[in-house]
């Protein structure tokens, strides 16, 4: 990997700040379509992140299936958990990926990082919530798909993206949501008045999906639709 993209992921931001000082394309991608600002986000380097938006990088740089940032920061979540009496940080991407970072401070202690901070700041950068992929996949149905809770109630409460929007194969982020059974996120939608009748290319609804994987939304998919 070349040093550019190396640095945004490990959230080197002096090594960053003295690439750009050198006269470094702050949006050129790498072999794979990414930019820095995709790897920052991708391993949720917010400090990394802020300084390549502060020299203009473009936060709706479209990437790999025609991905913004903004899909990544909304399907990575983060945890903490503890480990051989360390705090380990450990932050899991779609792919099924871990990042594990120990000792991350000067003290010795690893800090909790909010992946919705990661959305809070991509979107007060004017990120386009909506924004959608090859497969019509915007940053919630990623959110959906990975019960990223925190990242979906931003993206909903406070951005206003759209819980109707449909990918390629009609699926709304709550037959997506519902698919995995992500009780919190499917309240969550239907709080936002998402429809729970929407039929997807497929013929089935949230509750068809939700049934079919033995989810316990169902029974909030069926209150919802009965009552």
């Amino acid at each position: 990997m070349e040093l550019w993209y190396l640095l945004a992921e490990l959230g080197n931001t002096k090594g960053l700040e003295y690439k750009l000082k050198e006269g470094e394309d702050v949006n050129k991608l790498d072999g794979e379509q990414l930019s820095a600002l995709h790897h920052a986000v991708r391993l949720n380097q917010s400090e990394a992140a802020t300084l390549l938006l502060q020299h203009q990088a473009v936060v709706d740089i479209r990437g790999p299936d025609h991905r913004t940032p903004l899909h990544y920061a909304a399907r990575c979540r983060t945890k903490l958990r503890e480990s051989n009496s360390e705090t380990e940080l450990v932050v899991d991407l779609e792919s099924g990926m871990q990042v594990e970072q120990f000792q991350d401070k000067e003290d010795g202690s690893v800090g909790k990082v909010e992946v919705s901070s990661m959305v809070e700041l991509l979107t007060s950068y004017g990120a386009e919530v909506n924004a959608s992929d090859k497969y019509g996949q915007t940053p919630l149905h990623f959110a959906a798909m990975t019960g990223n809770i925190g990242a979906a109630a931003v993206l909903v409460k406070d951005c206003g993206a759209c819980v109707e929007i449909e990918d390629n194969q009609q699926m709304t982020p709550l037959i997506v949501a519902s698919t995995y059974g992500y009780l919190d996120m499917v309240q969550l939608f239907l709080k936002a008045k998402a429809n729970p009748r929407h039929v997807d290319s497929s013929k089935q609804t949230a509750l068809h999906r939700a049934a079919r994987g033995g989810h316990l939304v169902a029974s909030t998919l069926r209150r919802t639709i009965y009552s």
